[in-house]
């Protein structure tokens, strides 16, 4: 009876409401499971999908993808070292979502601060301070 969003693996730039209908439990290791679904759209694609893999999506969240490991933390504030016109510059990170590879940073093209799509995010780096010229 619960609602989920579901991504086909050969092509996740759609994206289906499903209701689960029904499902077989997971056995600990277990990577297959059979799930029934019911979706309220129909299209020639769908119609032939018998047996597919998916993806399913509990929640969505949209941002910037940061390696977990470019994260820092300067005076209280998490955020990135970018590489800017051979500049090191330090870029506030708001964290709406992490994992044990990386976290998504929320996007905010108005503040000069926050992280901006194309920063060249500096992943490795000894004795990294904004404002510090790479050479």
């Amino acid at each position: 009876g619960d609602y989920v969003n579901i991504v086909l693996k050969d092509d996740t730039s759609k994206s289906f409401k499903a209701e689960i209908v029904n499902g077989a439990e997971i056995a600990l290791g277990q990577k297959e499971t059979l799930l029934v679904l019911k979706l309220n759209e129909m299209d020639a694609d769908i119609a032939k999908l018998r047996k597919a893999e998916i993806e399913i999506r509990r929640n969505n969240y949209e941002g910037i993808k940061v390696p977990s490991e470019a994260l820092h933390v300067l005076d209280g504030k998490k955020g990135v070292y970018v590489l800017i016109a051979s500049q090191v510059k330090f870029r506030e990170v708001n964290v709406i979502y992490s994992d044990d590879d990386y976290v998504l940073a929320e996007y905010d093209e108005s503040n000069e601060k926050s992280i901006h799509l194309y920063d060249k995010i500096i992943t490795q780096g000894k004795d990294l301070k904004d404002g510090k010229v790479y050479t």
